[in-house]
């Protein structure tokens, strides 16, 4: 297998072979098992749900705090206007700054005047 590999003009160079003593070893066994389908149980199902929506809040950018008040994730997907919403790169760059500071309190101005909310 290894004796396949070349070098040319300082470049290695897979060829066929490796190629596809690669595809065997490697995509074959992992199509394989990825294609065989388990049965989960309730508890296993709710176990997914929990990690799954905990890789989507950490992908979003939804801290702990922001879950606890209770801010719904689709909120923040449809963009709605919330105190606790999102902020995009281009409204880090705006000149009037939005952030969230305690519970339900919103900075309007760069300089910190709140209001209550």
């Amino acid at each position: 297998m290894f004796e396949t590999i070349t070098i040319r003009n300082g470049v290695v160079l897979l060829l066929i072979r490796l190629r596809a003593a690669h595809l065997d070893t490697v995509n074959h066994t992992a199509l394989k098992y990825a294609s065989e389908t388990w049965t989960l149980r309730k508890q296993d199902e709710h176990a997914v749900s929990v990690i799954q929506g905990a890789v989507e809040n950490r992908r979003l950018g939804i801290t702990l705090y922001t879950v606890q008040v209770r801010a719904r994730s689709s909120e923040f997907r449809q963009g709605k206007g919330s105190a606790m919403s999102l902020l995009t790169p281009r409204d880090r760059q705006s000149d009037g700054l939005v952030m969230t500071v305690g519970p339900r309190r919103l900075l309007d101005e760069p300089l910190g005047m709140s209001n209550e909310r």
